[in-house]
């Protein structure tokens, strides 16, 4: 499975995951893979196409983790 369908399919069993959501972490799970050196919003933005403002404004938000 590539790593665009995997978050996919995961978040189909989610039913409070908005297709913004789902877009913002289908990015974040993409651009993990392939970041050099430290996991910060500065540093995830250089590897994606979103900004920097974008990471930041949706780590505020509440995400069930342990559910996923």
């Amino acid at each position: 499975m590539s790593i665009t369908k995997t978050p996919n399919a995961i978040f189909d069993r989610f039913s409070d995951i908005n297709k913004p959501r789902r877009k913002f972490f289908t990015e974040l799970f993409e651009v993990l893979a392939c970041v050099r050196g430290g996991f910060n919003f500065i540093n995830i933005a250089r590897f994606s196409y979103l900004d920097e403002s974008t990471f930041r404004i949706n780590y505020t938000y509440f995400f069930d983790w342990m559910k996923f």
